[in-house]
């Protein structure tokens, strides 16, 4: 993988839950493998943008340039993370941390009907009763598994699960740390 990096990766994956498959793709831009990757993730369904997040990796580019060692691991890391990882994206209905279900959790669900109120309040400008009727009926589909969750982790960023509000025709996050 010598030479100037531009290059866009698709896949296609059911986000929004209408059985239809959604894309994802990942755009990246950089002059060679050593040099900080310039990157967007997107979603688009039914040719609406869903979800988009742009990064430059320049801040953790510079902390891999040492010595030929360290940078030759970062290296690696970087075609882990950015090609074999969004290869192996997927959207889960469930998120696990060990064996439990991680929304069965009584603290976690209070910060994801907490989280989901107030996306569905500022982001999505719904009516405070119309944003906490939602908001429960959104908690109890997660808790029981019945919404695709999205998650990405490309580079070294890891986004906070999010997904697919009809109401607001995006992605909102569902938990905030």
């Amino acid at each position: 993988m010598g030479g100037k990096i531009d290059t866009t990766l698709f896949r296609l994956v059911d986000i929004t839950g209408d059985g239809i498959n959604d894309t994802i793709s990942l755009s990246i831009e950089a002059s060679s493998i050593n040099s900080p990757f310039n990157w967007t993730l997107k979603v688009v369904s039914n040719n609406r943008v869903l979800y988009s997040y742009v990064e430059k990796d320049r801040r953790t580019d510079s902390r891999f340039t040492e010595n030929s060692k360290t940078q030759q691991e970062y290296i690696n890391l970087k075609k882990k993370f950015f090609f074999k990882q969004f290869a192996g994206l997927e959207v889960t209905k469930k998120v696990r941390f060990g064996p439990k279900n991680f929304f069965s959790d009584a603290d976690c669900v209070h910060n994801m009907h907490e989280t989901v109120y107030r996306q569905l309040v500022e982001h999505c400008g719904l009516a405070k009763i119309q944003a906490e009727k939602l908001a429960n009926q959104i908690t109890q589909k997660v808790k029981l598994g019945k919404v695709p969750i999205f998650m990405h982790s490309i580079g070294m960023d890891t986004s906070l699960p999010m997904i697919y509000v009809k109401e607001c025709e995006s992605l909102i996050p569902i938990y905030t740390d």
